[in-house]
């Protein structure tokens, strides 16, 4: 190669290094490092990391009250925070035992930050982490959720769906939300942050073209009990696709969704409002990308197909046939006003 055209393409490098921002260019160089280890990584040591992810590490297993499941990505991800994530976690926590953290990693990313990850922060937070294929990413998010609580704690009560880029901000959180699920008697609920007006109002279109969309409101982060997932699983049996969540990914539309009918079919309040918790802190917008801004319209435009509402509605009808089981519980504790 002879001297001119090195340095045309050094010159050619340093025009495009001038538009990258320092903080973007910190990023870049980090991946690219995290790639190299992982990619020098025997074959032997990465069969350990994969065993020894899942695994559970602390004895105390009677504690746990709520089970937490997400899914975290390193490679590519500019809103992986799973670091500052335990340590608000951590923080912000009256009684971190009473948690087991249920994470999906992929087999094609960073398992050697995931296995640090789980060394740093095992003897003081129940984590496991449990590596499968990519699949479709996002698109699989209610089937990932409910393969993870398989492996839950039979003593806990409520699944919580949080996110790797979540900030824990309110102090004794655990405390408050305990406190909220002990006043729900009959232990069917969905919580949320936002009102139950709120949480089943339908939102939209947006976008307009080529079909207007729309979407249940529902919010960031619920959790809903196992009783609740227990009688939806017994109606997502009976359809392919179907899970305990839903058939499509948008996990938090879903609850909203239970709520709406369950107060327009039957005129029964389980919604159980808490205080705000948590804050998302990534910087990640599905109508920044083309590519998921159309995985996302595609499937809210399937949310709202009838035969998808016929077993939404079904999975609240199975909860009324729970609840009136309930026949000495007061009314007032599940009727709406």
């Amino acid at each position: 190669m002879n001297k001119a055209l090195i340095q045309k393409i050094m010159r050619a490098i340093k025009r495009r290094l001038k538009k990258i921002h320092p903080s973007n260019l910190w990023w870049i160089l980090n991946q690219k490092y995290r790639c190299c280890r992982m990619s020098s990584l025997n074959h032997k040591y990465v069969q350990h990391i994969l065993q020894e992810l899942p695994k559970a590490t602390i004895n105390r297993e009677h504690e746990c009250k709520i089970t937490v499941t997400f899914g975290s990505r390193q490679f590519g991800n500019r809103d992986n925070l799973l670091t500052k994530f335990f340590t608000t976690f951590l923080a912000m926590t009256e009684n971190a035992y009473h948690f087991e953290f249920l994470i999906k990693v992929d087999f094609d990313d960073d398992l050697f930050f995931f296995y640090k990850t789980k060394k740093r922060f095992e003897k003081r937070i129940n984590l496991r982490f449990f590596p499968s294929e990519r699949g479709r990413g996002y698109a699989d998010m209610h089937i990932w959720h409910s393969t993870l609580i398989k492996n839950r704690n039979p003593a806990s009560r409520a699944l919580l769906i949080l996110s790797e880029d979540a900030e824990f901000t309110y102090k004794h959180w655990d405390r408050k939300l305990l406190e909220c699920m002990d006043s729900i008697p009959h232990n069917y609920f969905i919580g949320t942050p936002c009102t139950l007006e709120q949480a089943i109002t339908i939102m939209g279109p947006n976008p307009t073209i080529p079909e207007p969309v729309y979407w249940v409101r529902g919010d960031d982060y619920p959790i809903l009990s196992f009783k609740l997932l227990e009688a939806t699983e017994r109606v997502a049996r009976k359809y392919s696709g179907w899970t305990c969540l839903g058939n499509l990914f948008n996990v938090d539309g879903f609850p909203g969704d239970i709520l709406r009918s369950l107060w327009l079919r039957h005129k029964i309040n389980c919604h159980m409002q808490i205080p705000l918790f948590f804050q998302r802190r990534g910087v990640f917008c599905w109508s920044e990308n083309p590519k998921r801004a159309q995985v996302r319209s595609e499937t809210l435009l399937q949310f709202f197909k009838k035969e998808h509402q016929a077993v939404r509605d079904e999975m609240a009808d199975a909860i009324v046939e729970d609840l009136n089981k309930f026949s000495l519980l007061p009314k007032m504790f599940i009727k709406g006003k």
